[in-house]
């Protein structure tokens, strides 16, 4: 930062500094098949494992290219890693995943439960923020071994402008006569917001960037806050009730590409579904979960295959077709934001 950007934020020289390697030391990238991916950031669960925390439209794109890889956030004294996550966890409404790797496959520093689990401070218009993300047209990337080994990343101070915008996001402002921010922030999806106190506040999700001309942009990010899915996914009760029940099926879809309906994508889902009438977790007795997905061409053998955690319910009726109509929903969020359509079938 310019001096006149550290004094307006309050920070020194050397305050900014330790601040940028505290957030590197514990970021993370995401690449696909393609070269294209996010950004993550590596967290302790309350059960002590380290994930890495990320967007949910950033794992499912790579999924759909059939390959995700994640690393460590690299620099040149430190090679590049490219490891394979062994199981997603999904959230079933908010844009936020958790990848999980065999225990010391990617070694590092993390945020612990206790610093991001209690609740947020008081978010106000106003206060200041930084987002963080390896910015796409920056990268350069080594298809042959699925690395970065060069990382340039964005740290970007800003102001929130609506602590509890449109959906529930927190928005921050994008001043767009900066004229050192890349045309797009494109790859830094599902990295880090955190305060100048280091409190890991969300997700970055989406922006939007203003026409030539304008000054203002925005930036938007799912607040931590939100998601209990992910963080507490559904657990069948020990003391559920006798009338609970448990079946697992499995459904069929396609996704065509928006960009060329020519472009299919083929898939198996793995359902779990349980619900009881009097089940005091689900007043509604109804709850599923989308336990395990392989995709692939259409009209060929399975090219990924995940595991996930993305729980889903529904509410009305108690028939099959009650229950496939809830799934497609979910698979229809499940593609959202990855430039594929659920083409209705069974």
């Amino acid at each position: 930062m310019s001096p006149e950007e550290l004094q307006a934020f309050g920070v020194t020289e050397e305050e900014e500094r330790l601040l940028q390697e505290w957030l590197r030391a514990r970021m993370g990238t995401i690449l696909g098949a393609d070269g294209r991916g996010g950004t993550g950031t590596f967290i302790q669960l309350k059960d002590g494992r380290v994930a890495l925390l990320t967007a949910r439209h950033v794992v499912v794109r790579c999924i759909l290219t059939g390959a995700m890889t994640a690393d460590r956030l690299t620099r040149a004294s430190n090679p590049s890693r490219s490891v394979e996550p062994r199981a997603i966890r999904i959230d079933s409404r908010k844009d936020a995943a958790l990848l999980f790797f065999s225990e010391g496959e990617l070694p590092g520093e993390f945020v612990p439960y206790d610093e991001w689990a209690p609740a947020l401070p008081e978010l106000a218009a106003g206060m200041a923020i930084i987002v963080a993300g390896v910015v796409g047209e920056w990268k350069e990337i080594d298809l042959a071994t699925r690395t970065i080994p060069t990382t340039k990343w964005l740290h970007f101070w800003t102001g929130i402008t609506d602590p509890q915008g449109h959906g529930g996001f927190i928005v921050c402002d994008v001043n767009e006569a900066d004229t050192r921010l890349p045309s797009s922030f494109g790859g830094m999806s599902g990295g880090p917001c955190i305060s100048p106190t280091r409190r890991l506040l969300g997700v970055n999700t989406a922006e939007i960037r203003r026409k030539a001309g304008s000054t203002v942009g925005e930036f938007f990010v799912t607040r931590l806050t939100d998601l209990g899915n992910l963080f507490s996914p559904y657990v069948p009760p020990p003391d559920a009730p006798t009338d609970y029940m448990h079946q697992k099926a499995c459904l069929s879809f396609r996704a065509v590409s928006r960009k060329d309906r020519r472009v299919e994508v083929a898939a198996a889902v793995m359902v779990e579904y349980f619900w009881s009438r009097s089940n005091p977790d689900a007043p509604e007795g109804r709850v599923g979960r989308i336990i395990g997905a392989r995709f692939g061409d259409a009209g060929a053998g399975g090219r990924y295959v995940i595991n996930t955690e993305s729980v889903f319910r529904w509410y009305d009726g108690d028939s099959n077709e009650d229950r496939l109509r809830a799934l497609y929903e979910e698979l229809a969020f499940f593609l959202q934001d990855t430039g594929f359509d659920l083409v209705h079938e069974s």
